[in-house]
């Protein structure tokens, strides 16, 4: 018999850092790795529903919009079973995140940098790979980084995230331009302290963002 599990990249910015959350795995194989939350689509489920549960039972997160990133049909994927792998993408803030997941014990979950990832199990870690390549390319809007960053942010933190997605430095002056010449943010009033002790300007989008898929 196939199945069908959805796989569920939910990434954020924590600190800095462009982070993607992992659960530990409790069952051999890999037993003690790392690897994406999942979840098997059953016989009388329809995979949205599959992957709203994934969201809220494995993750700890509420229902956010995802994307569909890949399909992962390798016939070694899954011992003595075959699972083929519908793969999500979700972006999600920090302050949404900090105030779902604090109501549960978070021991088999953990936030991880995307480019300092642990011992990943299964084919999960061709799985994120191949996500960091298609948000690298829907970033080319820079409308799609409010779902990181809803409100109060400062330039500098968010052209970090930028290069991190990236993998590559940005020059300081363009990542400005970029969003100034476009109209894109507006400033909250507000200010924070940045990297060199010196305050920053806070922004927020002017516009809410869809994505449409």
């Amino acid at each position: 018999m196939n199945y069908v599990e959805v796989v569920a990249n939910l990434i954020t910015v924590i600190d800095g850092e462009v982070k993607i959350l992992l659960c530990r795995n409790k069952r051999d194989p890999y037993k003690g790795y790392w690897i994406l939350p999942s979840q098997l689509v059953k016989q009388d489920m329809m995979i949205e529903e599959a992957l709203a549960l994934c969201i809220t039972k494995k993750a700890k997160l509420p229902v956010i919009e995802m994307k569909q990133v890949g399909v992962f049909g390798a016939l070694e994927r899954k011992v003595n079973k075959r699972v083929i792998g519908i793969s999500y993408l979700g972006l999600i803030d920090s302050v949404s995140i900090a105030l779902k997941q604090v109501e549960h014990s978070l021991d088999d979950l953990n936030w991880f940098p995307i480019n300092k990832l642990p011992k990943l199990g299964f084919d999960h870690e061709q799985i994120i790979t191949e996500t960091i390549v298609q948000l690298r390319t829907m970033l080319r809007d820079y409308h799609i980084l409010e779902y990181l960053f809803p409100s109060d942010f400062s330039l500098p933190e968010m052209q970090r995230a930028c290069e991190m997605i990236l993998d590559h430095p940005l020059d300081r002056r363009n990542f400005r331009k970029k969003f100034m010449q476009h109209d894109l943010i507006e400033e909250t009033g507000d200010q924070t302290e940045g990297m060199s002790g010196r305050p920053a300007k806070l922004y927020r989008f002017k516009e809410p963002f869809e994505l449409h898929y």
